[in-house]
C-alpha cells in the first residue's frame, strides 16, 4: 500500500453534535476512532487530516498523522493541494461520519479501483425501493410490482471516494469522472451519520461492529 493516502477533513462543529467530528464513540472521539480505521490500511505518515481546528491539529500530531490547515471550504482545492504534495498515487477520501467502514472494506474498494480502471469509485448502498425525482418515476414503470423486482439505485454512502492524484490535478470538479464505478457495501458499513439521530443510533451498534469484524 505505498501508493495509497488517506484524506480525512475534520470539524470542531457540525450539524449532528455540538463537538463536531470530536464527539465520544466508544471509548474515544468519532475522528481517532476513523484514524484508527485507516491505521490498519496504511502507515501514520499516509494519513492525511484536513481542518482549521487547533484541538484537530494536536490530535493528528499525537496520532502521528499529517495536518493539513484548510484555506477554504472547497473540497476539491483542499484536495489540489494534497495531490500536488504527495509522491503516492492514489487517495481515499473518507468521512469520520461512516464509523463502520473496516479494513476489508476499504481493501476490496482498493481493489475494485484498480481492477476495473476507473477514474473514480464512489462507495454506495444498492436500495430497492420505488425513487421519484421531480413527481416522476425513476425506477418503474406504471405496473405495480414487489419491492424486490424492482431497479435497484445506488446511493451514495459518503464513506470514500478513490481517485488517483493526477485526476483530482487536471479535473475541476471530482464529479467529472466518464469512468466511475460504484462500489456496493454492506448494510451496516454504508451507515452515514447524518444528524443527531443517526449518530445515537450508531453509538448503540459499535458492539454490533465488534463482533462482526473480531
Amino acid at each position: 500500500m505505498n501508493n495509497l493516502v488517506f484524506f480525512i477533513p475534520a470539524q470542531e462543529e457540525n450539524k449532528y453534535h455540538k463537538l463536531g467530528d470530536l464527539a465520544p464513540f466508544g471509548d474515544t472521539t468519532l475522528l481517532q476512532w476513523k484514524i484508527s480505521q485507516c491505521k490498519a490500511v496504511v502507515n501514520s505518515d499516509c494519513i492525511y487530516i484536513s481542518s482549521h481546528s487547533n484541538k484537530i491539529k494536536n490530535i493528528a500530531k499525537s496520532e502521528g498523522v499529517n495536518y493539513i490547515e484548510r484555506v477554504n471550504t472547497d473540497i476539491e482545492s483542499e484536495l489540489k493541494i494534497l495531490a500536488n504534495s504527495i509522491k503516492e498515487g492514489t487517495i481515499i477520501w473518507t468521512n469520520v461520519t461512516s464509523p463502520f467502514l473496516h479494513k476489508s472494506e476499504y481493501l476490496k474498494m482498493y481493489e475494485e479501483f484498480i481492477s476495473n480502471d476507473c477514474d473514480l469509485l464512489i462507495s454506495t448502498r444498492e436500495r430497492k425501493d420505488y425513487a421519484f425525482y421531480n413527481n416522476k418515476k425513476v425506477n418503474f414503470m406504471d405496473k405495480f410490482i414487489r419491492r424486490n423486482e424492482i431497479t435497484p439505485i445506488n446511493i451514495c454512502t459518503n464513506g470514500a471516494y478513490i481517485f488517483n492524484k493526477e485526476y483530482i490535478c487536471t479535473n475541476k470538479n471530482l464529479l467529472d469522472a466518464k469512468n466511475i464505478y460504484l462500489s456496493t457495501l454492506e448494510k451496516l458499513p454504508s451507515i452515514e451519520i447524518k444528524d443527531i439521530l443517526d449518530y445515537s443510533i450508531s453509538k448503540e451498534l459499535i458492539s454490533l461492529y465488534f463482533k462482526k469484524y473480531n
